[in-house]
């Protein structure tokens, strides 16, 4: 008893160690792209200023080679110190991740099962955690294969674009799902099925057909509360002895837009740039950088933004935002409420679901991942100001 007491404070303490060491890693990683910042800009600045066929520019260009790779080596360090990774949502191209989970379905699929299926997605994309819904996916499929466990069987797979007057009232399930367009990835199996009973409970906490000691009935309700928090709609469909079939509908969203430079930038001198944030000396870099463009850019701090919209036209509003999203998001919102001609950036440390949501709901046409160039920075102004597609 006193060797597993002992053993039990080495687990607990060392548990507290690693809580310790990613709560650092995120304030590090935090810090370091603060450092990052300046190092990326101005090493873009000497590239421009520097002749291409000299010593230097070469010496600088390895200068921002391993600053990039250092931004990736941050990025990999946030998502490791984040109390929950599964949380980070992305612009996902559906085709393509769906195509790799049914990939891996078919790696771990049992002899007994085969495995087929068509994709017709193009190329639409989801927000969403590739992670989480191969998660879902997986654990509807492992149910599947243990329903054709003995007599074999097949689970088809097909995913297709779906607008919500074409499910009309012939789907149950689904009205859930947020969003007009959405992908609906549809696994049916030639199992045992189940009955109207068992089809009503399965999504039930505890629930489960299985013997004692070979399930905790978690799996679907989790899946559900996986795909719920993605704004979609999980539901089934079976009959006794004629197999199951899984309905997975997710919001669809529009095609990214393309970055485009539409004229350069003698041609913006005319537009006006605001860039707000609470890190004065790296706003300055990035408004000597845009200005060195011909754009007109000013730095200002969030107490002075709101004098300076007073003031003067505002086209392009740049937020650099910190640790606190939240309010950075509340900020935005509410001047595209009052300035809706002015076209939003937001820079972050990471693209969240929030900052998606605010970016369809056009509170912002860019979203950048900080650390940002220079060029990266650029680019996405002379897209606003050109063309006032989304980018990023």
């Amino acid at each position: 008893m006193l060797e597993q007491l002992h053993r039990s404070e080495e687990a607990i303490a060392h548990q507290q160690r690693l809580q310790i060491i990613g709560t650092m890693t995120g304030g590090i990683a935090h810090e370091f792209n603060n450092l990052l910042t300046p190092i990326l800009g101005h090493a873009d600045l000497l590239q421009l200023e520097v002749p291409e066929d000299s010593e230097i520019y070469e010496s600088v260009r390895e200068i921002s080679d391993a600053a990039v790779r250092c931004k990736e080596i941050i990025r990999q360090l946030s998502s490791l110190s984040r109390k929950n990774v599964e949380s980070e949502y992305q612009s996902l191209p559906a085709g393509r991740v769906l195509g790799r989970i049914l990939k891996m379905i078919q790696s771990v699929c049992p002899s007994y099962v085969q495995v087929q299926g068509t994709l017709d997605l193009g190329d639409i994309r989801i927000l969403g955690n590739e992670t989480q819904l191969q998660q879902v996916i997986l654990n509807i499929c492992v149910n599947a294969f243990q329903a054709m466990a003995g007599q074999g069987g097949t689970l088809t797979v097909t995913g297709q674009l779906r607008t919500r007057q074409e499910l009309g009232e012939a789907s149950g399930g689904w009205e859930g799902a947020a969003g007009d367009l959405f992908v609906q990835l549809d696994l049916a199996d030639t199992g045992c099925g189940m009955s109207s009973d068992t089809l009503e409970q399965i999504f039930d906490p505890f629930f489960t057909t299985k013997p004692s000691g070979q399930g905790t009935g978690l799996g679907l309700s989790l899946a559900q509360q996986i795909v719920r928090s993605h704004r979609g709609s999980l539901y089934a469909e079976s009959e006794l002895g004629h197999g199951s079939v899984f309905h997975l509908l997710l919001p669809a969203m529009e095609p990214e837009g393309q970055e485009t430079m539409a004229f350069s930038g003698a041609g913006l001198v005319p537009a006006r740039v605001l860039l707000a944030g609470d890190n004065p000396r790296t706003l300055a870099q990035w408004a000597q950088f845009l200005a060195g463009q011909g754009i007109s850019a000013s730095a200002v701090s969030w107490a002075e933004l709101p004098e300076q919209l007073r003031g003067q036209e505002t086209h392009v509003l740049v937020a650099d935002c910190g640790p606190d999203l939240g309010r950075v998001l509340a900020q935005c919102q509410t001047l595209h409420g009052t300035y809706s001609g002015m076209r939003q950036a937001l820079m972050a440390e990471r693209k969240t679901r929030e900052a998606f949501q605010a970016q369809q709901q056009e509170v912002f046409q860019c979203i950048l991942e900080k650390p940002v160039s220079n060029r990266e920075l650029l680019r996405a102004v002379e897209a606003l100001l050109g063309s006032g597609k989304k980018t990023g």
